[in-house]
């Protein structure tokens, strides 16, 4: 994070960076924002997600949402786990079969 040229305040975050609104100006990483974790002291990173293109709304909570490319990773991202319900059944390739 750099400071603006003659300002403390106001955070220049990186192109992979993603602004806090708090007053501290933090910067977290890009995926950092809107992954159902709450990274800046404001939760900042976690509003106005579903509104946004290329996310997922999770199914407990109309405000929390995670990147789409989240959704059916074999990790559960929302903390009801709907993102990983009705995705398809990978199958495993068994050896010599």
């Amino acid at each position: 994070m750099r400071s603006a040229e003659g300002s403390c305040d106001v955070a220049l975050c990186g192109l992979n960076e993603w602004t806090c609104h708090s007053g501290a100006k933090r910067c977290i990483p890009l995926d950092g924002r809107c992954n159902a974790k709450v990274d800046c002291h404001d939760k900042s990173d976690e509003r106005d997600c579903c509104s946004e293109a290329d996310y997922f709304k999770c199914s407990f909570s109309d405000r929390v949402c995670i990147f789409a490319r989240r959704v059916c990773d074999k990790r559960g991202d929302c903390e009801d786990g709907s993102d990983e319900i009705d995705c398809e059944p990978h199958e495993c390739r068994i050896e010599g079969v």
